[in-house]
This record gives C-alpha cells, sequence and structure tokens, in this order.
C-alpha cells in the first residue's frame, strides 16, 4: 500500500473548489444521466488505487474491509501520481474520477460519458484557478 501525495498548494485549490460547490452542479450543465443533484453522487470519497482490474463483487468487498469508509476501486490514478513522482522536475500532478460503476459482475456503461465530461470539467476548473 504505497500513497503518493498531490502539492500542498494544489491540495488546497481542489479542496476550496469542493467546498464552493460539493455536489459540482455548477459542472453538470446538460448531463443527461448525471443530473443537478443526483442522488447517488458522492463527490470526495476514499478511494484506492491498484494495478489489476476487479470483475468480483467478492474481492471488492474485501478490500472495503480493509480501508474502512472506502468509496471507489480505481486502477490508473495510482500509476499517473507515481510517474509524475518520478519524473520530479517540480511536477504537480492531481487526478479527478468519476466512478461510473461498482466494480461488480453487473457493471454498466451507461454514465461513462457524462462522467467523462464531468471530470474533464473539473480539472478543467482546477487548472484555470492553479494558474491564477
Amino acid at each position: 500500500h504505497y500513497q503518493e501525495p498531490i502539492d500542498g498548494d494544489l491540495r488546497v485549490i481542489v479542496n476550496q473548489q469542493i467546498l464552493a460547490d460539493p455536489d459540482l452542479n455548477s459542472l453538470r450543465l446538460n448531463l443527461r444521466e448525471l443530473k443537478r443533484g443526483h442522488d447517488d453522487c458522492a463527490v470526495i470519497a476514499p478511494m484506492v488505487s491498484g494495478s489489476f482490474v476487479l470483475a468480483s463483487g467478492e474481492m471488492a468487498t474485501e478490500i472495503r474491509k480493509q480501508h474502512g469508509k472506502l468509496a471507489a476501486l480505481d486502477m490508473e490514478v495510482y500509476g499517473f501520481h507515481r510517474a509524475a513522482a518520478l519524473y520530479g522536475n517540480g511536477v504537480k500532478a492531481f487526478a479527478a474520477k468519476t466512478v461510473v460503476d461498482l466494480a461488480d459482475e453487473e457493471k454498466s456503461d451507461s454514465v461513462h460519458r457524462d462522467g467523462a465530461i464531468l471530470s474533464a470539467r473539473f480539472v478543467a476548473k482546477i487548472l484555470l484557478q492553479a494558474l491564477n
């Protein structure tokens, strides 16, 4: 279980955005599947990342037991942060993902498009704030 922290100043900007619009309603314009005030959406929650695909609900349950309030499992973010850390040279990195399935046998693609748009809008907003 390895962790890669994000830059402190960048973390503040991300946290300020989340506090200002915790449901990201300002970013949901014209999203069919992720409507404003969607009941199932959690904006910020604990997530673990690994290098494997989980297609078993049983395995996901075991991982959740190990990580308390875990809300999501991810494959890519750790690798992205690790690559940025290894590159060095003052590179600041962060990731924003919209989790669109429960990592079980009933995965669906119904919200992938809107989830990708929501994440991209969030990243763009953070980058604009970080550059100012």
